[in-house]
């Protein structure tokens, strides 16, 4: 997807990969990779993304474009090379989801709105109050109206203690 940046109004390059933050199950960010053969990749922050469209997004400028590691939460979903699509969805009972194969956010807030899911032929679509945990290796969703079971430690917060 193209990148502009308001201020230069121009195409300043490409994003690579949407940054999902597990723990606050929202974009927390883009690798975006600039025009010109010998860039490194840089990220900007959801907040400094003016609007975010299926053809294109828009920065205030190429100044908002960060190393990786300037974003301490963004290095850590980088580290873990955490990405939501294809991440295994299951109940808390441990019945098998399937796995992510798209997601809608909300485009201000970067929020998860709904997810989809595959596993074998049946697809599935849960809104975000369908949503128990996202960790770092795995999501639990609920499928039925049953009181929502107090969540365990997630493991994403295992990884961090260990650090």
């Amino acid at each position: 997807m193209p990148v502009g940046a308001l201020e230069e109004g121009a195409l300043i390059g490409r994003v690579r990969r949407v940054l999902v933050d597990p723990h606050q199950g929202k974009i927390a960010g883009f690798l975006i990779k600039e025009k010109g053969p010998f860039t490194k990749p840089k990220v900007v922050s959801m907040i400094d993304v003016v609007d975010v469209e299926r053809a294109a997004m828009v920065i205030n400028s190429r100044k908002s474009l960060v190393s990786r590691a300037e974003i301490v939460r963004i290095a850590k979903i980088l580290e873990y090379k955490f990405n939501l699509i294809g991440l295994p969805a299951r109940t808390r009972e441990g019945q098998m989801l399937g796995k992510v194969t798209d997601v809608v956010v909300e485009s201000q807030t970067g929020e998860i709105v709904r997810l989809y899911t595959h596993f074998l032929l049946q697809h599935r679509v849960f809104e975000r109050s369908r949503i128990d945990e996202i960790t770092w290796q795995e999501i639990f969703l609920i499928t039925d109206n049953r009181k929502k079971v107090k969540a365990k430690v997630p493991v994403a917060k295992k990884a961090q203690s260990a650090a």
